[in-house]
């Protein structure tokens, strides 16, 4: 996916580390996990964000800034950012919008999800991670 950008710091990856970037159909969220998400508001996007070394995904050692386009029609619009983690939490991801990129900082990287942020969602920024599947959700 192009106009995606990465940046980080000397030692947070080996030289010939690859972004990779593919948007995905929302057929991969979990119905557990979209429930949760959509608590949020409408999903925009699903975003698989790796990073690659010879083909082999692999974490960052230290901190990673994103910027992701956001889809034209949502651009001017309020929306929230969700990181699906590799273990299938969901966690509320600080995110700040700038000249239509939703751009975050992360130290992790799987499935992203771009929401509307509803007027009626719960505020969840400070709620930290809401795990889902067979456990109750806390908020």
């Amino acid at each position: 996916m192009t106009n995606v950008k990465a940046e980080y710091n000397t030692g947070v990856f080996d030289s010939n580390v690859v972004l990779n970037v593919v948007k995905e159909n929302t057929t991969i969220i979990t119905g557990t996990q979209k429930t949760a998400i959509e608590v949020n508001g409408k999903i925009i996007a699903v975003y698989d964000i790796s990073f690659l070394v010879d083909n082999q995904k692999v974490q960052p050692n230290g901190t990673v800034n994103i910027s992701l386009p956001i889809p034209a029609e949502y651009v001017g619009k309020p929306i929230k950012l969700i990181h699906i983690k590799a273990d299938g939490s969901i966690e509320n991801v600080t995110v700040t919008v700038n000249n239509g990129f939703a751009e975050f900082v992360a130290n992790s990287f799987s499935n992203y999800v771009i929401t509307e942020n509803s007027p009626n969602s719960p505020n969840t920024s400070d709620a930290g991670i809401l795990f889902v599947g067979p456990a109750l959700f806390a908020l």
